[in-house]
């Protein structure tokens, strides 16, 4: 609840603090989920072993929302991250 939202790159791109906590982008063929940082992903991949990563953001499919667990679980991890 006390995320901001903002644009940031053409994208939203939510906010606590002042420092990115997550960003979403759509594309033709997939969604992306950014937790803006790589440690996130690192932390945990056994989570998104089914998912296309990169340094810091992950792929899923446009009719296959990720699941609201792991949503919170990347949101909680980022979080205490920046705290």
């Amino acid at each position: 609840p006390n995320l901001t939202e903002t644009i940031g790159w053409g994208a939203p791109i939510f906010k606590l603090n002042g420092k990115n906590v997550a960003g979403l982008c759509a594309f033709k063929n997939h969604l992306v989920y950014s937790p803006q940082s790589s440690a996130v992903l690192e932390e945990l991949a056994k989570d998104l072993s089914e998912y296309v990563t990169a340094k810091s953001s992950l792929q899923f499919a446009v009719d296959k929302p990720l699941p609201e667990p792991l949503v919170r679980k990347l949101l909680t991890a980022r979080i205490a991250e920046i705290s």
